[in-house]
């Protein structure tokens, strides 16, 4: 790798890199980014700020830069009379394509506690953010579509959000989805893009500032004043009682790329390259699991008033019933929750669902694989494990944190309590045998201003990694190819979490379609990783189609729908089944690959993080393509991708082989209307020739088709002459 070029004059300190250059100034500690055109990305000031209580009293104040040294890739500034007596020490370490921000060196002369470290922010009683660019990306904002993820500075956005796991228990947006995503990014524009042209030469690269690390405290991300900057919130003591001099915060990542999507994928690629992060951990058979399209029980047993403790054998039976029913393609077959007795055992009750284990039998002899739903950390009864109070995660006042509903949350940092939980969760897949795990508890672990884990050093945003890896661990003990779902964006659990979920979209009603796209948007990054995105179809029925149309790039079909209540709206018309079932067959056998969004602009508030078109990769060279030439949710479209594939209509194709679109001698297609579809081919076939699939397993042949000058142009229907829909079009070439 080319390293950086490196310049101090005594003033200022220039890097010239090949993806940015970055300067900062003696004077004013200001430093700003630019891109490789030399467009301004984002600026800052540099000085971290430390919150600490001394003697009772809250302390905050800046001190002033006095030393910057140039070590080979490194720049060291050392800031003095920080909070009056404290030294803090800041390193950027500089490559090629970005820079590393280490933990920053902290010395106190005198005993305090250390309340929240702010990084690119001001001194004072509300620290505030510096770190500026006409926009603010951030992709777990708000779990309703209230807040975009693409933030304009000039909206003067004032708030306080999570980047780290989430609590019910700070005063911030609700935020799940996401959560933890530990980055954030943003971009910038020169005047005003949109009235004066040339929009691509006035909106800037994107940059992605991420974690490298987890730290020992609450990540948040303070917006304020068009700026924005991320804090560690420590609580003060045990915590972080600062004697001398110590480390604060984790190292961060600043990586940069064309738009927001490059900027994250580059983010990613740099943590694997420094061992930071290793791919998902794979098997054969979890890769097979990845593949099949889910049906998740959740919104019938709401429809049916089957949720919380009333889900019984009858319910249960109802709702696999009415799935079996609708045609759907077989494939993972998911509880949801209150299939538990009681939280904290793992195992099923057997007053509501006597026959729950041949039920689960049934299911598979049926066709379908069982997954389950499951907050490993909640806990209803301690005994029931043997374990006590003194288990549990405690508040500030040493008694165990109840949740409204109830029940407590294990401390899974106790050693006592890893144990009994892991054994407990060995007896649970042991038992039920499940393929997937649909796990959730994150967001309801609380603030270090309410709980007190029994190790310290794991607190914060390590008690979440503490926890999926003790759960994680325990499940791949117990079978290896059990895969593991949840809903955070955070590259740094890529060896434990296999699979990305958009739920949940209860807020998100009447535009759930829109909602997914922009959650996929973001999460179809970490294909990179091996980590698949689940496109969940939310509650409403309408529109289904478009969901599974965006999911197929990034990984399997989804569908929550309510099908057991009869009602019309509940209903899945025959062309949806028609399209769930054709897309089903098109998902690509390796959750591994590079996803491209098609369509976005960057700079729109409401519609940029979202795609009307999607590509995905596989070695560098297409192997699906799932196009909209008319555009969606405001998204421009996409007719043609290069020389690859075009088509007037929406629709989607994919090589059925290991070969990419350009050689593969059997494609797949998906027409949502009549398409007529070009797509190159590079062998030796003369012809190409269609069938049809249809509903209940039948086929009809269609039209047969040249190839000419390396091209086939082949008309494929989406319905029959008499109205049948067709679910995919199989093209074979000889």
């Amino acid at each position: 790798m080319t390293q950086p070029v490196i310049d101090d004059d005594g003033t200022c300190v220039r890097i010239e890199a090949t993806a940015y250059t970055w300067r900062w100034s003696r004077a004013d500690d200001g430093f700003v980014f630019r891109d490789a055109r030399g467009r301004e990305v984002v600026r800052g000031t540099g000085q971290p700020t430390v919150r600490v209580r001394r003697d009772g009293e809250e302390v905050c104040s800046a001190g002033t830069a006095t030393a910057c040294d140039v070590d080979g890739d490194r720049v060291r500034v050392t800031y003095e009379g920080v909070n009056g007596t404290a030294t803090v020490r800041l390193c950027w370490r500089f490559d090629d394509d970005g820079c590393w921000i280490e933990p920053l060196g902290y010395a106190a002369a005198r005993d305090e506690d250390i309340e929240s470290v702010h990084w690119f922010a001001t001194a004072g009683p509300d620290p505030r953010p510096t770190l500026a660019a006409a926009f603010l990306v951030h992709p777990g904002i708000c779990e309703a579509p209230v807040l975009s993820p693409i933030v304009p500075a000039i909206t003067g956005l004032d708030l306080t959000t999570w980047l780290g796991r989430g609590a019910c228990d700070v005063d911030s947006p609700m935020q799940q989805w996401g959560l933890p995503a530990h980055y954030f990014g943003g971009f910038h524009a020169d005047g005003m893009p949109l009235l004066a042209g040339r929009v691509e030469d006035r909106v800037s690269a994107a940059y992605c500032c991420g974690l490298a690390e987890l730290p020992d405290g609450d990540l948040m991300l303070r917006i304020a004043g068009g700026s924005a900057a991320p804090v560690l919130r420590l609580a003060g003591k045990p915590w972080s009682a600062a004697r001398g001099e110590q480390l604060l915060g984790p190292r961060w990542r600043m990586s940069f790329g064309a738009d927001q999507r490059a900027a994250v994928a580059a983010y990613q690629r740099a943590l694997v390259a420094a061992g930071v992060v290793s791919g998902s951990h794979r098997t054969p058979v979890k890769d097979e699991t990845l593949a099949l399209p889910q049906f998740t029980t959740w919104a019938a047993q709401l429809a049916l008033d089957a949720d919380q403790e009333r889900l019984d054998q009858d319910s249960l039976e109802t709702i696999h019933a009415a799935y079996r029913a609708t045609g759907l393609t077989r494939g993972l077959f998911v509880i949801d929750d209150k299939w538990e007795g009681s939280y904290g055992v793992l195992e099923h009750d057997t007053k509501r669902l006597p026959d729950f284990e041949d039920f689960l039998r049934r299911v598979r002899a049926d066709g379908d694989r069982i997954g389950l739903w499951a907050a490993f950390l909640r806990c209803d009864d301690p005994g029931a494990l043997g374990l006590t109070d003194a288990h549990m995660l405690r508040g500030a006042d040493g008694r165990p944190i109840v949740r409204p509903g109830g029940y407590r949350l294990y401390d899974v940092t106790h050693p006592e309590t890893a144990a009994a939980l892991t054994a407990c969760i060995g007896r649970f897949v042991r038992r039920y045998r499940p393929s997937l795990v649909k796990f959730d508890f994150g967001y309801e672990l609380p603030s270090l201003a309410t709980a007190r884990p029994h190790d310290p050093r794991l607190g914060g945003e390590r008690i979440f990694g503490h926890a999926v890896e003790l759960v994680v661990d325990a499940l791949r003990a117990a079978d290896p190819d059990i895969a593991v779902m949840y809903y955070s964006l955070s590259p740094l659990f890529a060896s434990r979490l296999d699979l990305v979920s958009a739920d949940d979209l209860f807020l998100a009603a009447g535009e759930i379609p829109a909602e997914v796209n922009r959650r996929l948007y973001f999460s179809s990054v970490l294909t990179e990783l091996g980590v698949a995105s689940y496109g969940s179809s939310g509650y409403d029925a309408a529109d289904l189609e478009q969901i599974w149309f965006d999911s197929i790039a990034s990984g399997p079909l989804g569908s929550l729908g309510s099908f057991a209540t009869g009602r019309p709206a509940d209903r899945l018309t025959p062309h949806q089944v028609a399209a769930y079932n054709g897309l089903s067959r098109l998902v690509r056998p390796s959750p591994l690959g590079t996803v491209a969004a098609l369509g976005g602009v960057p700079h729109a508030v409401s519609t940029g993080a979202r795609a009307a078109s999607w590509v995905r990769y596989e070695d560098g060279e297409p192997a699906l393509a799932a196009l909209r030439p008319h555009g969606f949710a405001g998204v421009p479209g996409h007719e043609r991708l290069d020389d690859v594939v075009e088509t007037d209509a929406q629709a989607a194709v994919a090589s059925l082989t290991a070969q990419p679109l350009t050689r593969s001698d059997h494609l797949a297609v998906v027409a949502f209307q009549p398409a007529r579809l070009v797509v190159r081919h590079e062998g030796p076939a003369t012809q190409a020739h269609l069938t049809a699939h249809l509903p209940g397993g039948r086929t009809r042949p269609l039209d047969t088709f040249p190839v000419e000058h390396g091209r086939v142009r082949m008309d494929v229907p989406d319905r029959l002459p008499d109205g049948t829909p067709v679910e995919h079009v199989e093209v074979r070439f000889d």
